[in-house]
């Protein structure tokens, strides 16, 4: 359960993100497939919510529906190939991420009959590449984080976090 919850907040915010930023226009396959993974997670956790576990999505609609993302997957794989913008490069590696976890995660079930761990292989796809996507996304640049470090210890507003840096120094010897 903490690992659906954890893939349904990425999978939000990156969603947020997406359309925040405008990029619906470089890619609108993935912004479909985004936007119909929004709306079960948010008809599922209603569901949850209500405590309406035995309305859940009848199997032919859940067969539909897995097809459905699946072909919205692979045609935002395929316009993320034919598009050279950076936006499609982030696009195209996370997907591709997801569809090889997926695949791991079949392949586990049938070669080794693992269900357990298929689930967890599966929750793990759904929330890496997405992670990954969110993160590549929303422009937080990682290689910069000791330079912004260096900032907050220099400057003069900031004595509280200095002041608990040279105890926590003096704590660790």
């Amino acid at each position: 359960m903490k690992l659906y919850l954890l893939s349904a907040t990425v999978l939000f915010f990156l969603f947020l993100v997406f359309f925040a930023r405008r990029l619906p226009a470089q890619n609108p396959w993935f912004a479909a497939w985004l936007a119909g993974g929004v709306i079960l997670q948010i008809y599922f956790a209603v569901l949850l919510a209500f405590d309406w576990r035995a309305r859940a999505l009848p199997p032919q609609l859940e067969l539909i529906l897995d097809i459905a993302g699946w072909l919205l997957i692979g045609a935002a794989l395929l316009h993320s190939t034919r598009s050279s913008t950076a936006a499609n490069d982030v696009i195209l590696s996370g997907l591709a991420a997801l569809v090889l976890l997926e695949v791991v995660a079949l392949g586990l079930v049938y070669i080794h009959q693992a269900q357990g761990l298929r689930s967890l292989i599966s929750n793990l796809a759904g929330i890496v590449p997405t992670a990954y996507m969110l993160i590549r996304f929303s422009g937080a640049r990682l290689d910069r984080l000791p330079v912004w470090t260096a900032e907050i210890l220099r400057s003069a507003q900031n004595d509280r976090i200095r002041a608990a840096l040279g105890h926590a120094r003096a704590l660790l010897g």
